[in-house]
C-alpha cells in the first residue's frame, strides 16, 4: 500500500470521514465478487476525486456513490464481471474487471456500445493503474 499512499498524498485525495463498511459488503453482493484490498482500501479511506494523475483525467467514485452510479449507468446488466469505478469524462467508463478469484483488472469501456470486448487494459490492479498514470503512461500503451 506503500505506493498508494504515495500517490493518495501527492494527488492530495480528500479523507473519507464517514466510511460505512455495510456498505462496501452491499457493493460485493451486488457485482458477486470480492473487492481487492487495494481498491477497498481506497473506497474506506477515501473521498471521490476528480483531477489529474500525471497527464490522465481521472473521476474516481467514492464508496457512497458506487452503487448509485452502476445502477444507474446499468453496467451489470451490459459488463456483469465489471465494476464500474469511475470515468475519464471523454466519454469512458472507469471499470474494475474481475477475471477470477484474486485477478482483477482496470479496463477502460465506451459508455455507449458498453461491451467486453472493447474493454481496453489499463492497469493489472487498481495500484498499478494508478501507478501508470502517475507515471505519464498512455492509456493505450
Amino acid at each position: 500500500m506503500n505506493e498508494l499512499n504515495r500517490i493518495f498524498e501527492k494527488y492530495e485525495f480528500g479523507k473519507s470521514q464517514d466510511v460505512n463498511s455495510e456498505l462496501i459488503n452491499q457493493v460485493e453482493q451486488f457485482i458477486g465478487f470480492t473487492l481487492p484490498p487495494d481498491y477497498k482500501f481506497y473506497l474506506q479511506n477515501f473521498e471521490e476525486f476528480e483531477g489529474f494523475i500525471g497527464s490522465g483525467y481521472v473521476a474516481l467514485w467514492d464508496l457512497k456513490s458506487l452503487l448509485d452510479n452502476n445502477t444507474g449507468y446499468l453496467i451489470k446488466e451490459a459488463l456483469p464481471s465489471f465494476l464500474g469505478i469511475g470515468s475519464n469524462r471523454g466519454g469512458e467508463l472507469l471499470t474494475l474487471e474481475y477475471l477470477e478469484e484474486n485477478a482483477y483488472r482496470v479496463a477502460l469501456v465506451p459508455f455507449i456500445g458498453m461491451e467486453k470486448d472493447v474493454a481496453i487494459e489499463i492497469g493489472i490492479s487498481f495500484t498499478d493503474f494508478l501507478v501508470r498514470l502517475d507515471n505519464e503512461q498512455d492509456w493505450f500503451s
